[in-house]
C-alpha cells in the first residue's frame, strides 16, 4: 500500500550508560564465580552451594543483557491513518464465564468501551460469548446497547478519553475462568466471527479489561496495514491495571515488563503474546501449519462447514469476501449454530494446528513461540494514555495462587517440544529471541538459588562457618560489595525511578520476589514434578478480583497492601525461612561469634561467621517483613499456629541431620 506518509516509525532506544553499568555487572559477577572456584577448599559445601546460586544468578543477568541490548520503540501516526484508501474491518472477541464471578455490567463497561472507539462504526465488530449462557448478562447487554445509543455520540461529541462509563463511578468486578475455557472459547469466536464478518483482523479483550485510549484500533491498524504480514503477524499492547493500591505491594503492575523487557523483545522478534489486548491477524491465526494452505486441507483441518471453509479460504488468499453478511443474516446465524457447537472441533486441527492451542497453561507463550518460529515478527505498542486498563487481583493470596498457576504452565513449555532453544535448531525462530524466550521460561527456576541463598547465612551463623567476605578479605569484599549495590542501583534507577515509579514501589518488588520464590515458584516447580511422575494433575485455580471501590488507590481502605495469611502450604517454606533466620540472629546475639551447638572445628584454617551473614540474615527477614510480622499479628493478617509448626518441624528435619556436612 502506498501512502504520502508513513504510518508508523520504528525508533532504535540509546542507552548507553545504562548498557555500561549492566555490563559492568556482568563482569562483576563472573569475577565473584572465579574467585570462588579458587577457594572453594574452605568450608567446601557452603562455597560451593554460593557458587552453585551465584552462577546461576550470572547466568539469569546473561539472558537479561541480551534480551535488553537493542530495544525499539515504535511511534504510530493516527493522522496519516485517514489517507488508507479501504479501513479494514476488525472482529473483536470478549470472553465472559460466569455472571455472578463476572458482573454483567462489569462486561457491558467493556463492551460499551469498545462500542466507543474511533473507529469507523461499519468496520468494528464486538463478539461476545457467554458459556454460562446468562440471561442477566443477555439483558444487561441489550440495555447497553441501548445506552449506547447515547453514550457513543456523547463521547464522540465532547472528546470524552476514557469511555468506559463505569469508571466514573463505583462497583465490584472480580473476574474468573479457566485456562482450557478461554482457549476453546477463543477459537470458537473466531470460527463464529469467520462466517458472521471474516475480518482479517482480530483483537481479544478479556471481559474486564476496558478501552482507555479511544485510538486503541487506529493505533493497531497503523502497525498491521502500514507493515508487511510477516513483520507484523500481530501487535501487543499492555496490561496495565486500574485498581492496584499505591506503590503496587503485590507486584501485580507489569511496568517493568512492557517499558523494558518487551522492548527488548521487540528489537529483535518482537514481544511474546501475552493472552490479551492483543490485535491478530486472522491469517496468522489459520496458518501456524504451513499445509493448512494447500488445496484439499481446508475442510480437513477447519471442519466441515461450507461458509467457514469458504470464509477461510478467502483469507488464506488474501481476497477480500464476496458475501455481504449483513444481507444474509439467517445464514450466517444457522452458519455460526454449527462452528459454535461443542463437537464441531472433534477430527479436526483447530486448537492443535489452527487457532488458539492446546497442551498448556499458558498457552499465550506457547502460541508466541509457534508464530515467532516461523520467522514472523510481532510489534510491541506502547500508546499514551494506556490502550487498555483493567483489574488485577487485590491479596497477596490471590497474587500467590495465580502466580502458581503461570509458573506451572510456563514450565511445561520449558520441558516439552516447544522448548524455545530446542525450536531455535529446527524452526526460524532466532538464537536471541529463543533466549528471551528461555528468560521468562526459567524466571521460577531461579527460586532454588535464590532460596539456596537465602539459608545459607542462617547456616552459616549455626555452624560457625561463613561464605560472605569479612574485613580481612580485602578482594572478595572488593567484588562482593561493588556487584550488589550496582545491581541493586540498576534496578532502582533504570527499572522504576525512570518509569516514574517510587522507591518504594522497586522495595515491594524485591519483596515480592522473595515471597513468590517461597511460594509460587517453589509450589509451581513442585506441581510439574508431581504431574510428570503421574501424582498429580495441574489444576487452573480461580483467582477471583475483588474491587471494593473503582478507585482502589483510595488510602482509606485498611485491608490495602496488607497479606493476609490461611493454612495454605504456600505459606510453610516463607515461614520457616523467617523462623532460621530469627533462630540464627539470636544464637549470634546471644553467644556471640563462638562456635554454637551445630559448629565445626576452628583450627585456624577455618573462621567463624561474621557481619556479612548477619546483614544476610537481616535482609532475607526484610524481604520476608509480611511473614515476620504474621507471626505475631492475630487473625485473618497471622500466620496460622498449623503453619509454624510445620515449619519448626522442616527446621528440625532438615538443619540438625545436614548441618554435619556444612
Amino acid at each position: 500500500m502506498s501512502n504520502s506518509f508513513p504510518l508508523y516509525q520504528k525508533l532504535a532506544i540509546k542507552k548507553p550508560i545504562q548498557r555500561s553499568v549492566e555490563l559492568l555487572i556482568l563482569i562483576l559477577a563472573i569475577s565473584l564465580l572465579l574467585y570462588r572456584l579458587l577457594y572453594l577448599q574452605s568450608h567446601a559445601l557452603l562455597s560451593l552451594l554460593a557458587f552453585f546460586s551465584e552462577l546461576c544468578f550470572t547466568f539469569d543477568w546473561f539472558l537479561y543483557l541480551l534480551l535488553n541490548w537493542n530495544p525499539v520503540d515504535y511511534k504510530t501516526y493516527p493522522q496519516h491513518f485517514k489517507q488508507v484508501h479501504e479501513v479494514p474491518a476488525v472482529d473483536v472477541l470478549v470472553t465472559t464465564a460466569d455472571w455472578k464471578l463476572e458482573p454483567s455490567v462489569m462486561v457491558a463497561n467493556t463492551v460499551l468501551s469498545l462500542l466507543a472507539v474511533d473507529y469507523p462504526a461499519g468496520k468494528l465488530t464486538c463478539y461476545i460469548s457467554d458459556d454460562g449462557g446468562s440471561p442477566v448478562l443477555l439483558y444487561a447487554l441489550v440495555e447497553a446497547s441501548n445506552f449506547a445509543r447515547i453514550w457513543v455520540p456523547f463521547c464522540k461529541k465532547y472528546n470524552v478519553q476514557v469511555r468506559a462509563p463505569f469508571r466514573y463511578f463505583s462497583g465490584k468486578s472480580p473476574s474468573a475462568g479457566g485456562h482450557e475455557f478461554q482457549q476453546e472459547e477463543k477459537r470458537m469466536k473466531t470460527r463464529v466471527s469467520g462466517v458472521m464478518t471474516n475480518a482479517p483482523f482480530i483483537v481479544n479483550i478479556d471481559c474486564d479489561m476496558y478501552v482507555n485510549n479511544p485510538n486503541v484500533v487506529v493505533d493497531a491498524m497503523c502497525i498491521l496495514v502500514g507493515a508487511t504480514e510477516k513483520e507484523s503477524v500481530f501487535a501487543q499492547f499492555p496490561q496495565v491495571f486500574y485498581n492496584q493500591p499505591k506503590d503496587d505491594p503485590f507486584g501485580c503492575q507489569m511496568i517493568t515488563l512492557f517499558q523494558m523487557l518487551l522492548r527488548g523483545m521487540a528489537g529483535i522478534q518482537g514481544p511474546l503474546y501475552s493472552g490479551c489486548n492483543c490485535f491478530h491477524r486472522r491469517k496468522t491465526i489459520y496458518t501456524l501449519n504451513s499445509s493448512q494452505n494447500k488445496t484439499g486441507k481446508i475442510e480437513e483441518n477447519f471442519g466441515e462447514s461450507e461458509e467457514l471453509t469458504k470464509a477461510t479460504d478467502e483469507i488464506l488468499r488474501g481476497v477480500k469476501s464476496s458475501t455481504d453478511h449483513t444481507t444474509n443474516l439467517s445464514t450466517s446465524i444457522q452458519s455460526a449454530y454449527q462452528v459454535a457447537s461443542a463437537n464441531y472441533e472433534n477430527n479436526t486441527a483447530w486448537g492443535l494446528k489452527v487457532g488458539w492451542l492446546y497442551g498448556s497453561m499458558t498457552e499465550d507463550i506457547l502460541m508466541g513461540i509457534k508464530i515467532h518460529s516461523k520467522g514472523w515478527k510481532s510489534v510491541l505498542v506502547l500508546p499514551n494514555p494506556p490502550a487498555f486498563m483493567g483489574l488485577a487481583s487485590m491479596g497477596g493470596s490471590e497474587t500467590l495462587i495465580q502466580r502458581k498457576r503461570w509458573v506451572t504452565g510456563i514450565l511445561e513449555i520449558l520441558i516439552s517440544k516447544n522448548n524455545p532453544l530446542l525450536t531455535f535448531f529446527f524452526t526460524h525462530l532466532k538464537f536471541r529471541q529463543s533466549l528471551a524466550y528461555t528468560y521468562f521460561l526459567t524466571r521460577s527456576l531461579f527460586a532454588i538459588p535464590e532460596l539456596t541463598y537465602a539459608i545459607l547465612p542462617a547456616y552459616a551463623i549455626l555452624t560457625n562457618s561463613h561464605f560472605l567476605p569479612s574485613v580481612q578479605d580485602t578482594a572478595l569484599l572488593a567484588i562482593f560489595v561493588p556487584t550488589f549495590i550496582l545491581y541493586h542501583s540498576h534496578s532502582i534507577i533504570f527499572e522504576y525511578l525512570q518509569w516514574g515509579l517510587s522507591l518504594h514501589a522497586w522495595w515491594n518488588k524485591v519483596r515480592m520476589e522473595m515471597i513468590l520464590s517461597t511460594s509460587s515458584y517453589a509450589f509451581g516447580i513442585l506441581s510439574l514434578v508431581l504431574k510428570l511422575f503421574g501424582i498429580s494433575e495441574a489444576v487452573f485455580e480461580v483467582t477471583p478480583k475483588d474491587q471494593s471501590d473503582a478507585d482502589a488507590t483510595n488510602a482509606n481502605h485498611h485491608d490495602v497492601g496488607r497479606f493476609t495469611f490461611d493454612e495454605s502450604p504456600l505459606f510453610v517454606l516463607g515461614t520457616t525461612l523467617v523462623l532460621l533466620n530469627l533462630m540464627a540472629l539470636l544464637f549470634a546475639a546471644f553467644v556471640g561469634m563462638q562456635p554454637l551447638i551445630l559448629s565445626v572445628p576452628n583450627d585456624g584454617r577455618h573462621r567463624g561467621f561474621g557481619i556479612g551473614e548477619i546483614l544476610g540474615c537481616v535482609w532475607v527477614l526484610l524481604t520476608l517483613l509480611p511473614f515476620l510480622k504474621g507471626l505475631f499479628a492475630k487473625g485473618k493478617y497471622g500466620i496460622p499456629f498449623s503453619t509454624i509448626c510445620k515449619s519448626a518441624a522442616l527446621i528440625l528435619l532438615f538443619v540438625v541431620p545436614f548441618s554435619k556436612w556444612l
